[in-house]
């Protein structure tokens, strides 16, 4: 999913079926995440979305890297 995607651009049909949870956060988080959503200039549960989304990116990249850097320690 690209940032156009969940910033205000066009959904995908993904997007649109969805699914709803129930979430328990401190509110010093609450308002960090209502800020920021405010500033990007979409809504609390889009700014959510995206950022959990960006957290497996991160992931994938970093498994990627120890994977490369595994290879590179072998030769």
């Amino acid at each position: 999913m690209n940032l156009s995607q969940t910033r205000g651009g066009q959904t995908s049909s993904s997007e649109v079926e969805s699914v709803q949870i129930k979430l328990r956060i401190k509110p010093a988080l609450r308002s960090s995440l209502e800020e920021a959503a405010k500033i990007n200039g979409v809504s609390l549960s889009q700014e959510i979305v995206c950022r959990l989304y960006r957290t497996f990116a991160v992931e994938e990249t970093e498994s990627k890297i120890e994977q490369v850097m595994q290879e590179f320690g072998e030769k």
